[in-house]
């Protein structure tokens, strides 16, 4: 059981399940980003390019360790297909017991969320830059635009659609409004880390949730997927800066929420 330093006053949910099944569109996706231990007591919510395949990986990797469960990792597709994952999803657990847990008090919620900067051009250099546009994002976004296979997308003008297109913005999980990804207006959740402070936060939450220390399982190393974007980030321009604040500025407006509330701290 969570310890009980993660507890925090929950309303009573009623009907969350159908407005997340609403906010999600359909209950296959809402079931897809999603992962719940009913075991260790906590429910993760994914969020695209902000180290989600390594959490993913990770917490799976350890729940089945602690059930007895045999689990391997052998491809960056076989974290995020739900059916090779030993964490369940609502439904599997149950729509009822689900509910039950989205307000229970020893439950930890949680996910990490991103600078929008770092995280668009993550985005950008991972799926949709030269070298990547064979990317079933890239041909989902080509074929929506009308665009020719080589048609040439800088990062400045995927920005500008983004600002302009709120279509565009929310066109995938990989770059749409975070806001949204972790469904933030719905989820009274335990803690919202920041990426940067993943590499120190998420060993204590491993540790608390599994009564032990648990090894990181870096997707990034393991399937030599590094973007860089951070630094790149950095060294933007200004009128490109501008043009995500302004497609992400619900964005920005969660994560000063979040500051406020503490909810980037880690409980106790």
């Amino acid at each position: 059981m969570v310890a009980k330093l993660f507890t925090k006053d929950a309303p009573r949910a009623t009907g969350l399940v159908e407005k997340l099944t609403q906010h999600f569109g359909e209950q296959r996706e809402m079931n897809h980003n999603i992962l719940v231990s009913a075991q260790e007591r906590f429910i993760y919510m994914t969020n695209p390019k902000v180290a989600c395949s390594s959490t993913k990986a990770t917490l799976n990797l350890a729940h089945a360790q602690a059930n007895g469960i045999a689990h391997e990792i052998g491809s960056m597709a076989q974290i995020h297909a739900r059916w090779q994952n030993p964490l369940k999803t609502p439904s599997q657990i149950g729509f009822k017991r689900f509910e039950q847990m989205l307000a229970a008090d020893d439950v930890f919620r949680f996910t990490f969320t991103r600078e929008p900067v770092a995280r668009f051009y993550s985005a950008y250099l991972s799926k949709l830059a030269k070298g990547k546009r064979r990317s079933g994002m890239a041909q989902r976004l080509w074929a929506h635009m009308g665009w020719s296979a080589d048609y040439d997308l800088t990062i400045e003008e995927f920005a500008d659609l983004c600002a302009n297109n709120p279509v565009v913005r929310d066109f995938d999980p990989h770059w749409q409004l975070q806001r949204k990804q972790i469904a933030y207006d719905l989820i009274d959740f335990s803690y919202l880390g920041d990426h940067k402070q993943y590499g120190t936060d998420f060993p204590v939450i491993l540790q608390r949730l599994f009564g032990k220390p648990v090894e990181i399982f870096d997707s990034r190393v393991a399937f030599k997927r590094f973007t860089k974007a951070g630094a790149k980030a950095e060294a933007v321009s200004d009128e490109l800066r501008r043009k995500i604040e302004h497609a992400y500025a619900a964005d920005y407006e969660m994560l000063a929420e979040i500051s406020d509330k503490g909810l980037d701290r880690l409980p106790g």
